[in-house]
């Protein structure tokens, strides 16, 4: 398949015009994911917030002036109020910058508009049972994965996003973001875990004495002779092709899985660079993939 052959002009422009007004609507009604769900009672906070600041603005200035005449204790509580109210619009203005909904739906409807191009299968939260790799073997209560679009056919592939609640030793919580890319494969294969800089291996391969790589990576495997991991690892140039995706991105195989792995963010799923690389390590490795009757589940 060709590199380019995913279409990624969906992706780039500014939603605009009714159908992206409809999808906000859609979106606050929860049509796009619970994430996005707004409740009734906050859609005009801050409407409702700016009217109560234009008529309080004058109304106790006025009301002092006119009762207490213009005297130093008059004026000096009219401008104290006055300061006050300006302060707690700054403030307002400041937390409604700090709302990430807006900028969350624009991309989600960028991401619904450019599965609907590519006849990919998107689900914004979806529910997914533990997939087997290391990223996912901890005891965390909170979990979720967000925005995991599917490539059906030869090729095929799913990516999400995906995060979970971590204690920081014993103080407070804090959330981990990764994204994450599942490749099934025709044959199973022996445990196989690629990273770069100072990652440490799943606990399956800490036994392992690791080996260097291709493309600067460090490679444990529970048996580096297997004559198919090998072949699939040279002839389709794979920690190459993954190195495109970000020096921080590991690959591991278990089973009949193969998994790219993006620690310390999520995938930039609304870059069209980021669909370009996906894209051609599904090309790369397509002669080893399952049919595509046999979808990852990752």
């Amino acid at each position: 398949m060709p590199a380019d052959r995913l279409d990624t002009a969906p992706l780039v422009p500014r939603p605009t015009g009714p159908d992206w007004r409809d999808f906000k609507r859609a979106a606050r009604a929860g049509d796009h994911g619970s994430d996005l769900a707004v409740p009734g009672s906050h859609r005009y906070r801050y409407a409702i917030l700016t009217v109560l600041l234009l008529l309080g603005l004058p109304a106790v200035p006025a009301g002092l002036l006119l009762t207490e005449g213009v005297t130093l204790l008059s004026v000096s509580m009219s401008a104290l109020w006055t300061g006050g109210i300006l302060l707690t619009a700054l403030v307002a203005l400041g937390v409604r910058r700090l709302d990430h909904w807006g900028p969350k739906t624009r991309e989600r409807y960028r991401l619904t508009r450019f599965a609907h191009a590519n006849g990919l299968d998107y689900e914004p939260t979806p529910d997914v049972p533990r997939p087997a790799a290391d990223l996912f073997d901890s005891a965390s209560p909170t979990r979720a994965h967000l925005d995991r679009l599917t490539a059906p056919g030869p090729g095929g592939f799913l990516v999400a996003n995906y995060r979970e609640e971590r204690d920081w030793e014993g103080a407070e919580s804090y959330w981990s973001e990764a994204g994450y890319a599942v490749f099934r494969l025709r044959e199973t294969l022996p445990h196989f875990f690629a990273a770069r800089h100072t990652a440490a291996p799943p606990r399956r391969l800490r036994s392992v004495t690791p080996t260097d790589g291709a493309d600067g990576y460090r490679v444990w495997c529970a048996n580096p002779g297997h004559p198919p991991l090998a072949r699939l690892l040279d002839e389709t140039r794979l920690l190459g092709h993954v190195s495109r995706l970000g020096g921080t991105t590991q690959v591991e195989i278990v089973g009949d899985q193969l998994f790219l792995v993006h620690r310390g963010g999520f995938w930039p799923l609304a870059s069209p660079a980021f669909w370009a690389a996906t894209d051609a390590t599904a090309e790369a490795l397509s002669p080893f993939l399952a049919p595509p009757t046999e979808r990852p589940d990752g």
